[in-house]
Parts: C-alpha cells; sequence; structure tokens
C-alpha cells in the first residue's frame, strides 16, 4: 500500500481516513506496522487488532444487515401495494 502520507495521525481529519482504511480491511496491516515501529508495539497491536476484530467484523455485518432488512421491508410493502 503506497499511502503518499495519508495513512498518519497527524491531524483529525488524516486520523479519521487511516481509521476508515483499517475498519474496510484495507492496507490496515501495513498501519499496524507503522504504529508498531513508531509507538509501543503491545499496544500499537493490541489497539489495531480491536479495532479492526470490532469495527471490521461486527459493526460492518450489522450496518448490511440493516441495509437488507430494510429492503426486504421495502419489497414485502410493494408486494402489498402500499408503495409504488
Amino acid at each position: 500500500m503506497i499511502s503518499f502520507g495519508l495513512a498518519t495521525f497527524d491531524n483529525i481529519f488524516l486520523g479519521f481516513v487511516t481509521s476508515l482504511v483499517m475498519v474496510t480491511l484495507e492496507g490496515w496491516s501495513k498501519v499496524m506496522y507503522n504504529l508498531t515501529d513508531a509507538t509501543f508495539p503491545a499496544l500499537s497491536i493490541f489497539g489495531c487488532s480491536s479495532l479492526v476484530i470490532i469495527c471490521g467484523f461486527f459493526l460492518i455485518n450489522i450496518i448490511l444487515a440493516v441495509l437488507a432488512e430494510s429492503v426486504s421491508n421495502n419489497n414485502d410493502l410493494e408486494d402489498m401495494g402500499v408503495v409504488q
């Protein structure tokens, strides 16, 4: 992953973008390795792993389940003729 200086925590915007990259599971290991080299290794491994496990797996699946339920409810309403 070539980050072009964007995968940093220098300010709040870049920190948010870097966290979003880690949550989408795209290049999170490179960010973790950079954090391990720069700060406390155990803390960075724990922080990155917990962010990926909690947000990457659970929250994304919950969001997808809510979207699927919403589409299913909309299709049911269309079948009953309530929504055109």
